[in-house]
């Protein structure tokens, strides 16, 4: 591959492996390699904008973003915010830059290529395929937390359906010390990340863990029997299968399309866990369910021959309904 020379202009800093991105990724440069002996390494501007050039250039999602996420991880930074762009780079950083940024340009997340993603304030490891959480799955704790502040016991059980990584989980239990979590998740995967988080964070005493699939079946399972949870949060699959190819290259091709594909309207997981939070919720229970686009107009109508009484429907920061709010009624519904 050739590169435009205005990318090597007169008197630029280039160091062999220092180019990162620019040569370096398809092999050593001839340039790097005659005057990398004689100039300093270069700095993590430098590097920053190389490697948001080359990601550009490959057509990778969030270029700039993605070579921030890796550099900052290689300097032991959460971000760069606070990192003095012209600080120099050490043989052993660059090296692990190259790695990573390598991964990245394959289209793999930048979650998966770190390894761990900020949730809610707490570091969690991440491994492929198990689902990465969202931003906007922050404010589905947020209002579950509001919802636990109001209504707390000395013994609040939570019921998390669909945990993955277990982010939602921790972080309630973050906010909530007396909090006794249930997880469950259908990817053995999900469930030993989810252990492996819940100990990382010193919680796993107040977790258990179960590898279940949520189905018509189950949902009559002792897990979900009468009155056992005071609050179920979820944010189970709820794209519809044929939108799944229409993903993001590296959704579609990294993530585990069972914790994404919600069938053919999406509402194939949701419907179970209204079912199960029907039988699972105890008197005056709360459940926050994260939803598709256009499900949360649907719900009230699903529980109407229920004991779930629809409380309503919050936004997303894109200004989409996404986040719902039921309570198990304290009379039962004729």
């Amino acid at each position: 591959m050739s590169f435009p020379s205005r990318l090597f202009p007169v008197g630029s800093r280039i160091v062999k492996n220092g180019c990162l991105g620019m040569v370096a990724a398809k092999g050593s440069c001839q340039m790097c390699t005659e005057i990398g002996k004689h100039v300093p390494p270069p700095s993590v501007g430098v590097v920053k904008r190389n490697w948001t050039h080359r990601f550009t250039q490959e057509g990778i999602f969030e270029p700039s973003e993605s070579a921030e996420f890796i550099i900052a991880h290689a300097l032991g930074e959460k971000s760069l915010i606070n990192v003095n762009h012209a600080r120099r780079l050490t043989k052993e950083q660059i090296e692990t830059i190259r790695r990573l940024c390598k991964e990245r340009l394959t289209g793999k997340p930048i979650q998966y290529v770190i390894g761990e993603w900020d949730f809610h304030g707490i570091k969690v490891d991440l491994k492929p395929p198990v689902l990465i959480p969202r931003p906007e799955t922050e404010h589905l704790v947020d209002l579950a937390i509001t919802d636990i502040q109001d209504h707390r016991s000395e013994l609040f059980r939570c019921l998390e359906i669909g945990c993955g990584s277990g982010a939602i989980s921790l972080a309630l239990l973050r906010a909530f010390p007396q909090v006794h979590m249930t997880a469950i998740d259908l990817s053995p995967t999900a469930c030993d990340l989810t252990k492996h988080n819940a100990a990382k964070c010193g919680v796993i005493q107040q977790m258990d863990v179960h590898c279940l699939d949520l189905t018509e079946e189950t949902v009559n399972n002792a897990l979900f029997s009468k009155s056992q949870y005071e609050l179920i949060i979820s944010n189970p699959p709820y794209v519809c299968t044929q939108e799944i190819a229409e993903l993001r290259t590296e959704i579609r091709d990294f993530e585990d399309h069972k914790a994404l594909d919600g069938g053919p309207d999406g509402l194939r997981v949701i419907k179970f866990v209204l079912a199960a939070a029907n039988n699972a919720l105890c008197e005056d229970g709360s459940l926050w369910l994260e939803v598709g686009d256009e499900h949360a107009k649907l719900i009230p109508d699903f529980v109407k021959e229920m004991d779930l009484q629809y409380i309503g429907t919050h936004e997303d920061f894109t200004k989409t309904p996404r986040f719902c709010h039921l309570r198990k009624s304290s009379t039962k519904k004729s």
